[in-house]
């Protein structure tokens, strides 16, 4: 058996013009509360796009079935098991347990990655009839704003769009965003 040896009881501050002024724009309560709905405004608009998109997608995946080369499903499931295992040592998780996570995850990795991979196809080929460029001015704008929001790992997102390779994925992907937004 246990024993309690403490009991804290948390404190959240009363929202007044105080917490406004620090954490709104300085001035008041009601600032901050406009600010806020704003922001939550517009993420609610962004979630709504990106459910249209996807259904749209969905729907031109149905109607247009493409046949996925084997190798472009390993190479796609291998990229998403690079990310996740980045992701999860990003978050602090031991090495150990990043592995042991990204094999458990392998079946339904395999799943998406045959998704992805089929709809890079149908979008590649909707950029290429479109003839949908991203130039390298536009891609260095997305880099910088992918290291910028990188926010404490800013030195490691430079670092990675450094090499030429994840240069002409990020084109890639910002070129598929292109054409989608057609």
């Amino acid at each position: 058996r246990g024993r309690v040896k403490e009991m804290h009881e948390r404190v959240v501050p009363a929202w007044d013009e105080e917490v406004g002024m620090e954490q709104g724009d300085g001035r008041n309560l009601g600032g901050l509360r406009q600010r806020v709905g704003a922001d939550q405004e517009r993420h609610a608009e962004a979630e709504a796009d990106a459910r249209v998109s996807k259904g749209l997608l969905d729907l031109v995946l149905e109607r247009n079935p493409v046949d996925v080369p084997e190798s472009l499903i390993v190479r796609e499931q291998q990229a998403m098991e690079q990310e996740l295992h980045a992701t999860l040592e990003a978050g602090g998780m031991p090495h150990e347990q990043v592995e042991q996570r990204v094999k458990a995850a392998s079946d339904d990795l395999k799943q998406r990655a045959e998704k992805r991979a089929r709809t890079a196809l149908v979008v590649d080929a909707l950029a290429d009839q479109e003839k949908v460029e991203v130039g390298d001015e536009e891609l260095g704008e997305g880099v910088a704003q992918i290291v910028t929001q990188s926010g404490r790992s800013r030195d490691r997102a430079a670092e990675f769009y450094r090499r030429e390779e994840n240069r002409e994925g990020l084109r890639a992907t910002m070129r598929r965003e292109k054409a989608l937004d057609l």
